[in-house]
């Protein structure tokens, strides 16, 4: 997507069209406040619950039922007609420069905080999920990373898709079924 917009306005600027200096940053900006925005409310939610029923969230036999819960609903997040219409959207920048051009930095801004949002909107269900998975763990970070990879490049959306949701899943069983904690887990 940015270098899709970073194009786009270096051609504009070849052709002496207006496209100001520095836009694909703020376009960026944009984008990182969405996300971060997200980061913060999942966060406080987060942190609010285990404020609110201490041990909550601890390697106890419990917390891993809810951290197959997590995944599973992130798994049936995947079969969304929401997370169609946003995988979409994110799976063709060119298309959506185009549909939503806005000029200047004020315009950069916006486009970078419209496309956040439509990217938090197809990956939130499965960022909760590394909530569930470990949240500091760099494997399962990759993991999720390859996912979000696969369903956004691979010419076959709806298997990626459904790849992604198959193997969700799979990892979700193996919580339920594994002997260790799911606090921390690392791979």
């Amino acid at each position: 997507m940015v270098v899709s917009y970073a194009r786009i306005h270096s051609h504009r600027r070849k052709m002496g069209r207006y496209a100001p200096p520095g836009s694909t940053a703020i376009f960026v900006a944009g984008y990182l406040i969405t996300w971060t925005a997200f980061c913060v409310i999942a966060y406080l939610l987060y942190m609010s619950v285990a404020s609110l029923f201490p041990g909550f969230f601890t390697s106890e036999q419990g917390s891993r039922y809810l951290a197959v819960g997590v995944i599973m609903v992130a798994a049936a997040y995947q079969f969304t007609a929401a997370k169609d219409l946003c995988l979409m959207k994110c799976r063709t920048p060119m298309d959506f420069i185009l549909h939503r051009m806005r000029h200047g930095y004020a315009g950069a801004l916006r486009m970078g905080l419209e496309h956040g949002a439509w990217c938090v909107g197809c990956c939130w269900a499965l960022m909760v999920a590394l909530f569930a998975l470990g949240v500091m763990s760099v494997g399962w970070m990759a993991v999720v990373g390859a996912f979000i990879a696969a369903e956004k490049m691979l010419p076959w959306k709806r298997f990626a898709n459904r790849s992604v949701a198959v193997a969700l899943v799979v990892i979700a069983l193996g919580v339920a079924l594994s002997p260790a904690p799911t606090d921390g887990m690392v791979m």
